[in-house]
């Protein structure tokens, strides 16, 4: 027997019987796809339209106390430095969460964070790799290219082949003996505060950053995932051309130590450089997208 229609749902056909109007034709993907980026292109600028908006609204910090009070957090982090700046670059990632005046003022801490002296630097590697960094590479420049919460990125050449360079990731000076008192820290305050006030409800930040933490201390795992992450991309058909993971030299790499191969770029999110590289910015996005779903 037939299936009855369901009640009140004509088919798509009927809608159009007798309205003189002709159904609309079968659209192609490449039609679809095209509207797609249509729709997203428009969506990017009304969202670069609005935090422009947002940015003129937070620039009186007298008049704003969620101003105030995450300059306030960003300078307390930056200062005490390690530990402290992660947990303001995971707020700075909770926009959905937390006031816009936050996620604009912590976002400084992701490139804006102290540097090691290079004293400390070539201690770290002879405590780790048993000999100082011109000892082991021919060249090691002494200004890093990059630091972060956890480490900085020094350029070095090898000694056999200076035509082959290297990424080296040093950690801190003495940020692994202090995490664990700064964990403890966070844990203690976050508990009091959620004491004092009963509408304050963000203790589980703290039991999410510390775990990770102290995973993220240790260098090899950094390495180890980075081949895993390789074999994933290229067992799902991403080429090297697409995707490139540095490769790791373990004979250099220890938990405070992390030597790759230099792979010079820029940041995602750097649309003049994606520009100037003659990169589409859509092609750039589609790609990152791939990356995450695979």
């Amino acid at each position: 027997a037939a299936r009855a229609p369901r009640r009140g749902l004509p088919p798509p056909q009927a809608a159009y019987a007798g309205s003189g109007d002709a159904p609309p034709a079968r659209r192609s993907k490449s039609d679809l796809r095209a509207e797609v980026y249509r729709a997203a292109d428009a969506l990017g600028a009304a969202e670069s339209a609005l935090s422009l908006r947002r940015a003129a609204d937070r620039t009186d910090g007298a008049a704003n106390p969620h101003l105030r009070a995450a300059r306030r957090l960003r300078d307390l982090c930056a200062a005490n430095g390690g530990a402290y700046v992660k947990v303001g670059q995971h707020l700075a990632a909770l926009d959905y969460l937390l006031p816009a005046e936050y996620n604009h003022v912590l976002r400084a801490l992701f490139d804006d964070v102290p540097r090691s002296e290079y004293a400390d630097v070539r201690e770290v590697v002879r405590e780790e790799l048993g000999a100082y960094p011109e000892e082991l590479f021919s060249r090691f420049d002494e200004t890093p290219i990059a630091s972060a919460s956890l480490a900085q990125v020094h350029v070095a050449a090898d000694k056999k082949d200076p035509a082959r360079l290297y990424a080296v990731k040093v950690q801190h000076r003495g940020l692994r003996e202090r995490s664990y008192g700064d964990v403890r820290v966070v844990r203690a305050a976050v508990g009091m505060v959620e004491r004092m006030f009963q509408n304050f409800k963000f203790g589980w930040l703290a039991s999410e950053i510390a775990p990770q933490l102290l995973y993220e201390l240790d260098f090899t795992r950094e390495g180890k995932n980075a081949e895993r992450a390789e074999r994933h991309m290229r067992e799902a058909g991403i080429k090297e051309d697409d995707c490139i993971v540095p490769k790791i030299y373990w004979e250099y790499t220890a938990p405070r130590v992390l030597c790759m191969s230099y792979e010079p770029g820029f940041k995602s999110t750097d649309m003049e450089a994606i520009q100037k590289a003659g990169l589409r910015p859509r092609s750039v996005m589609l790609c990152f997208h791939h990356l995450l779903l695979i």
